[in-house]
Formats: C-alpha cells, sequence, structure tokens
C-alpha cells in the first residue's frame, strides 16, 4: 500500500488541495491513496518534489524517506566511489577519476570531448 494519503495528511494537505496541485481529479486522487490505481510517472515526480520523499518511500517499496540525503554530509572521493563499484584494477580508477574530474570542469560536452580526445585515454570501461 502506498502512503500517499498518509503523507498528504501528515503535511496538513486536503485532499481537493493537493488534487489541484496535481491538476487530477479528488477522485483521481482518492483512488490513488486508496491503492486502487498508481499515480502516472508525472504525477508520481510532482508528488516526490512536493512531499520531498522518493517514488519508492511514497508508493512503499522503501523505509527510507530520503537515502540521498543521507550521504550529503559524507563526501567521497572519486576513487573510493568507484572502489565501491568493484573498479580496483590498479590504473584504471585513476584514468576514471581523471575522466570524472575533466567532466565536472567542462562547461559543455564539446568543450569535455575536446579536452578528452587530447587527453588520448584508453578504454577504461
Amino acid at each position: 500500500m502506498n502512503r500517499i494519503k498518509e503523507i498528504r495528511e501528515n503535511n496538513a494537505i486536503k485532499q481537493i488541495d493537493l488534487a489541484k496541485k496535481l491538476s487530477v481529479s479528488q477522485g483521481t486522487l482518492s483512488n490513488w491513496e486508496r491503492g486502487v490505481h498508481d499515480p502516472d510517472n508525472n504525477s508520481l515526480i510532482l508528488l516526490t518534489e512536493i512531499f520531498n520523499v522518493t517514488a519508492d518511500y511514497l508508493l512503499g517499496k522503501s523505509n527510507d524517506s530520503n537515502p540521498i540525503s543521507n550521504n550529503v554530509n559524507s563526501p567521497i572521493s572519486i576513487k573510493d566511489f568507484l572502489a565501491q563499484y568493484g573498479i580496483k584494477k590498479e590504473g584504471r580508477a585513476d584514468m576514471l577519476e581523471e575522466i570524472l574530474d575533466m567532466m565536472l570542469r567542462a562547461e559543455d560536452k564539446t568543450e569535455f570531448a575536446d579536452e578528452f580526445s587530447k587527453r588520448n585515454l584508453p578504454n577504461v570501461l
């Protein structure tokens, strides 16, 4: 069962007011809250933005309402991030770190492509 009604009530929002924000009828919202139908993707995105929760939490698939925010205060180096995902081969993580760093510094795709081609880096994936 989803948490739409629970979250709406916890935020003291009337069903009719939320329906208006979502540009749906009150009946449609009621059907979502009762689990008769699921919200369409656009409405689901709006709901997550309105209530600042994840879609998985909203739909009852996770008990963690905002897992990304749990990591905000825990910065991690690119190399450590890559190691978490099994990219440990010597040299490979360093090359990926360099590529990711170039991506973060580039103003646009063209600038990144130019910089990448100048480095003549091998395929690292």
